[in-house]
């Protein structure tokens, strides 16, 4: 199955001051972790944001949201809509320690459904999940009625497969892996764990 990987990148970053998306950890962009992470593992890897010219440097495919400034719905729909394949793997800009064989278990898990998301510590992790292009019109209804909440759309709308954590074990330190940046707290917190690691 050819599996297009899609990093969402089009937050606001109203935590941080500046985007997270570049902040440095150890001297490297946040989100080029995410992008060594998951490049070689994906028929395709492209990017999401509503500011193109900034990911330039990465030279990947970089698209625009086609509803602009709807949150991660708008994000996910571009990539549904965008990807050369029907199954996208998706994953937040901020999250450095996302592991690609995470995502590649997902993928295979979503059979019939419109979705695979984990559940991690009782918490759905809908920015690190699988999603299947027959799902777009739920999408596209959730944007166009504005129903933005992300969480509720796959617990109540989608046909989700949500994947318990007991699962996902295995690929190690969950608490690592989804781990994701979003003020200067958890950057230097990341700093740490890099340092140990």
């Amino acid at each position: 199955m050819k599996v297009s990987a899609v990093i969402l990148s089009g937050g606001k970053s109203s935590r941080m001051k500046f985007n997270k998306a570049f902040a440095l950890l150890n001297g490297k962009k946040i989100i080029k972790y995410v992008i060594d992470s998951l490049e070689n593992y994906f028929d395709e890897t492209l990017i999401i944001s509503n500011e193109p010219s900034l990911y330039e440097e990465f030279r990947l495919p970089i698209h625009k949201d086609l509803f602009p400034h709807f949150g991660p719905i708008s994000g996910i729909h571009a990539g549904l809509t965008l990807a050369t394949n029907e199954v996208i793997v998706v994953c937040a800009c901020d999250m450095p320690f996302i592991n690609a064989d995470v995502l590649t278990y997902l993928a295979s898990k979503i059979d019939d459904y419109d979705c695979a998301v984990p559940l991690v510590n009782n918490r759905l992790q809908p920015l690190v999940a699988t999603y299947h292009r027959k799902c777009l019109p739920l999408f596209e209804h959730a944007l166009f009625v504005n129903d933005l909440k992300l969480t509720e759309l796959v617990e109540h709308r989608l046909n989700s497969l949500i994947i318990d954590d007991s699962n996902l074990r295995n690929f190690g330190v969950l608490e690592r892996i989804f781990y994701n940046v979003n003020n200067m707290e958890t950057l230097l917190l990341a700093e740490k764990m890099v340092r140990e690691a």
